[in-house]
């Protein structure tokens, strides 16, 4: 997302070139707004697959409110967006550091170099996958990823 975002602003939602990268902030503005409210919230939220349910809900909402909407109202989605999305590591941490008790350092130091990753290569293969297909097309990989997420929590929450 901060990787295309200012791009998807620009070229499918028609904002200028330094509207669409000043606005583009908004996901990150969302993103740290949501981290400095993990605490209290993973607190209070319980099992963990809960809380990632609730995270992938609120990022696809905000993810449909974006896709779905005028530029003004789209980066309101994006600022949603990052609100989800922003549960998602610290959540995942936690259950690494929990499956593994009695090698804190390495759960974390894994976790840490799977979002290294990620974030290094993401921007790769969607800019590959925009080539190949649309920038429209390719913005679709957040959603999916989501969903995935999404149906993953579920199935697990009805198990219990």
């Amino acid at each position: 997302m901060v990787f295309w975002a200012a791009d998807f602003l620009g070229s499918v939602k028609g904002l200028g070139a330094g509207s669409a990268a000043t606005l583009s902030a908004g996901f990150v503005l969302g993103m740290a707004a949501g981290r400095a409210a993990a605490g209290p919230v993973v607190r209070r939220g319980g099992r963990p697959d809960r809380l990632l349910a609730l995270a992938a809900a609120v990022g696809l909402g905000g993810f449909a409110v974006l896709w779905a909407s005028p530029a003004p109202v789209a980066v309101a989605g994006l600022v949603v967006t990052g609100l989800g999305v922003a549960l998602l590591y610290p959540v995942i941490l936690g259950q690494a550091l929990a499956a593994r008790p009695s090698e804190p350092a390495r759960a974390a130091a894994r976790c840490a170099l799977a979002s290294g990753v990620a974030i290094g290569v993401a921007p790769l293969v969607l800019g590959a996958l925009a080539d190949l297909t649309t920038l429209r097309a390719a913005a679709l990989v957040a959603p999916v990823l989501l969903l995935v997420l999404l149906a993953r929590c579920g199935r697990r929450l009805r198990n219990r």
